[in-house]
């Protein structure tokens, strides 16, 4: 006879798989405890201790869970009294073990209530056997706790963990307000040392050396072409050719070179090759004893030079035509006072021989935009007033990612599923 839509003999099955379930628990909540206290205890005297001790312990809790298992061993559709036990157990202990690491490190106070305590020992041990039980509403309703649980856990634990950004900055010891960043049309971005680089995309990302060179060292006498490369600031060449005793001709890798030879002396001037042989020729040829007592110079159109013992090196007297000369960089740095001119009541703009600044305040600290002799005054405001302090996820796009964690703990997989569910 029915009673409800349901027989008596199932009413008393699902009591028995419920009281099965909660004699599981309550195994757990006493035997987790004690296990590990019993361990802990056993580690001061070796591993010997342990591994006899833990071997003990494991039987007991086998032989207890079996006992529980036979409350309703018809209500899981594990086979078997002892297979159920190690299940249970196995399963039980490293959900336990998991939700008190978890529920510590997040610090839920859990290791420090002894009412919690216990709870937290009830519900992995429980959970686990509620999800063995044959019936599918009741294994499924238990399912449900298991991952309401874990959610709750591992978001309380997500919430403890700083953010991604933060966790970047701490690596690269760097805060927030050390990045500005701004855009520019035509330009790409770069970052480098918490200074971002931005430079003209159609530039030539490894352009010629602009600098000429003079080297000079003692004539050693030997025949043209036969030179000592490191006489000639290490120019290595495919070629030679003399032009004349005396002067002869060297091309090498993207650069060349003339040696001039006169009594008692040897220069060698180097440049790239996008400076035409004609206008070294021309160069090398009035290589002469400088001003200050042991130097030497030469006449190079377009290009003043520094002479020191052994080399004279030969700058381009149109800064615009240096490398970077088109680049822009943004920086922040303490709040200076200078002279300069007020565009504005928060940009400032100065102008050097070989760049320009425009600054902005940033709190009590202020950024930066550091232009090259060549750009436009127009783009470089532009910049300036585009530059802000870098958001969150322009942070995340600067800095380098986090290294890959190390070790072989457990909690490295969970914290890194708290932050994919809750970061």
């Amino acid at each position: 006879m029915e009673t409800g839509g349901s027989t008596a003999p199932e009413r008393r099955g699902t009591g028995a798989a419920l009281a099965q379930v909660g004699l599981a628990g309550v195994c757990g909540a006493v035997l987790g405890p004690v296990a590990s206290g019993v361990l802990l205890a056993a580690a001061f005297a070796g591993q010997g201790a342990v591994l006899a001790v833990g071997a003990v312990l494991a039987a007991v809790v086998v032989a207890v869970l079996v006992g529980v298992a036979s409350i309703a061993p018809g209500e899981s559709w594990v086979r078997g009294r002892v297979l159920w036990a190690l299940l249970v157990a196995v399963l039980g202990f490293t959900l336990w073990g998991f939700g008190w690491a978890i529920s510590d490190e997040a610090g839920l106070g859990i290791s420090g209530d002894t009412g919690a305590w216990l709870v937290s020992g009830v519900v992995p041990f429980a959970v686990v056997a509620g999800m063995l039980l044959r019936s599918r509403a009741l294994a499924i309703g238990f399912a449900v706790v298991f991952v309401a649980t874990g959610g709750i856990l591992l978001h309380a634990l997500a919430r403890t963990m700083p953010p991604e950004v933060d966790q970047r900055l701490a690596v690269a010891s760097a805060q927030r307000l050390d990045f500005a960043v701004t855009d520019v049309p035509g330009y790409r971005s770069g970052f480098d040392s918490r200074v971002q680089q931005l430079m003209p995309v159609d530039t030539d990302p490894n352009p010629p050396d602009p600098f000429i060179v003079l080297y000079d060292s003692d004539n050693p006498g030997s025949a043209d072409c036969d030179y000592d490369p490191v006489t000639a600031g290490g120019f290595y060449s495919q070629s030679c050719e003399v032009e004349r005793p005396g002067l002869f001709y060297l091309r090498g890798w993207g650069t060349h070179a003339y040696v001039l030879r006169v009594p008692g002396k040897q220069f060698t001037l180097t440049a790239a090759t996008t400076h035409d042989r004609a206008f070294l020729r021309g160069a090398i040829l009035t290589a002469r004893e400088s001003s200050a007592p042991g130097t030497y110079t030469a006449t190079v159109p377009g290009y003043s030079g520094a002479a020191t013992p052994g080399h004279n090196v030969f700058t381009p007297d149109d800064p615009s035509t240096l490398p970077g000369a088109r680049n822009i960089t943004v920086s922040v740095r303490d709040a200076h006072t200078c002279t300069c001119e007020f565009e504005s009541r928060d940009l400032r703009y100065r102008r050097f021989p070989d760049h320009q600044e425009y600054t902005k305040p940033a709190g009590a600290r202020e950024i930066l935009v550091w232009g090259g002799p060549a750009v436009d005054r127009d783009l470089l405001r532009t910049a300036a007033r585009n530059a802000h302090p870098a958001t969150d996820d322009e942070l995340l796009d600067l800095l380098p990612p986090l290294p890959p964690a190390h070790g072989h703990s457990p909690m490295i997989p969970v914290r890194k599923l708290a932050t994919a569910l809750f970061g």
